[in-house]
């Protein structure tokens, strides 16, 4: 593997300066809903090359990171060695905010999020808030048509919250042959059993290709929500958004949408019946946010019968078996962390949501 991975430093322009094949360890995180990240450990004779480095980037990945962490320290196994840590190119769209409603009627998720890419980044207003080489991938829609509004939030988070809930997901990518980045919007493959279009996907330690798991299920969800948006008092229109399961019990949760407009940019009074798929479309996620963690680490068997980034790869959506406790679950792939070290290769991955930090527990409320 230490022959097969080539860390190459990049400048502000994306041109190669410099090349890194005899780094002590690399951490590469892969996440399907939120902002990837890497973390570099090399010796201290790299240091003058990382600092002037802006990307770095795999020669086996097309993840490109940004160098927003530099350090320098010493321990008695590595001596003097240098770490870099940073987030894949996404993490760029956090330095745009969306300034001015932008309101959007029945079209796909996939394509609102495109049109918001190019509002902001690509064709803005402004032409000192366009991100050079950025261009939007030519593919098929994806996500179903959502009605929506959205005013203030970075361009990142506002993005993160429609592919939550829809399940779906946004990256840039850099393209070295056209010297372009290119923004898209895609949806993981379906490899359950339940289907007939993918090679099935099942990871269970029968089977040899997990080597143990963490299991948790977390039981705080939402799944019933008040929408209240314009108006005052008993004229407020209150739009209630229920997704509760047959057997369920009634969880509720109220959210206060008075930033959605129900006037239109001429003054206009917009269709209440309209403005009721807003405010439905901002209670879809926010109860997004509020559904319940299924989730399970585990290290996976790279030498087994489910070959990586051919049988299953980031998004999909594959089966996870354990008879032990009796847990047969059909979740996404989340989150595949390569750990490459002494020339091996580790991957561990999540399927499902990630658990909560306590800072996005309080993000999420504060909202």
């Amino acid at each position: 593997m230490e022959d097969l991975v080539d860390v190459y430093v990049l400048d502000k322009n994306y041109q190669i300066i410099g090349l890194i094949d005899d780094f002590i360890t690399l951490i590469w995180s892969r996440k399907y809903y939120d902002t990837g990240s890497f973390e570099l450990h090399c010796g201290a004779s790299h240091a003058k090359l990382l600092q002037q480095g802006v990307y770095i980037h795999r020669n086996d990945s097309d993840d490109t990171g940004i160098i927003e962490e530099f350090g320098y320290s010493s321990d008695d196994v590595f001596g003097n060695k240098v770490v870099v840590k940073g987030r894949f190119l996404k993490a760029m769209l956090a330095e745009r905010v969306i300034d001015s409603t932008q309101k959007f009627t029945n079209m796909a998720a996939g394509e609102v999020v495109k049109q918001l890419i190019n509002t902001y980044c690509i064709n803005p207003s402004e032409p000192t808030r366009k991100i050079p080489k950025l261009e939007l991938a030519n593919t098929t829609a994806v996500g179903e048509a959502i009605t929506t509004q959205i005013t203030g939030d970075s361009l990142l988070d506002a993005i993160e919250h429609i592919c939550l809930e829809q399940q779906i997901s946004a990256s840039i990518k850099y393209d070295f042959t056209g010297d372009r980045l290119i923004f898209n919007v895609w949806q993981g493959l379906n490899r359950t059993q339940s289907q007939s279009d993918n090679t099935f996907a099942a990871f269970n330690e029968e089977f040899d290709n997990i080597a143990g798991a963490d299991y948790n299920k977390e039981r705080g969800y939402k799944n019933y929500a008040y929408v209240a948006g314009a108006g005052e008092g008993a004229a407020r229109i209150i739009e209630v958004v229920d997704i509760m399961q047959p057997g369920e019990d009634r969880r509720e949760l109220y959210i206060d949408a008075r930033d959605l407009q129900n006037i239109d940019s001429s003054g206009n009074t917009i269709p209440e019946a309209t403005y009721r798929k807003t405010l439905r479309q901002r209670g879809l996620e926010k109860l997004a946010e509020y559904q319940p963690k299924e989730t399970i680490e585990t290290k996976i068997d790279l030498y087994s019968n489910l070959k990586y980034k051919e049988d299953y790869d980031l998004g999909d959506l594959v089966t996870f078996v354990d008879a032990t406790i009796g847990v047969v679950a059909e979740q996404r792939i989340t989150e595949i962390c390569e750990y490459i070290e002494s020339g091996e290769l580790r991957v561990d991955v999540v399927f499902g949501q990630e658990k909560l930090s306590i800072l996005q527990k309080i993000k999420r409320e504060v909202k």
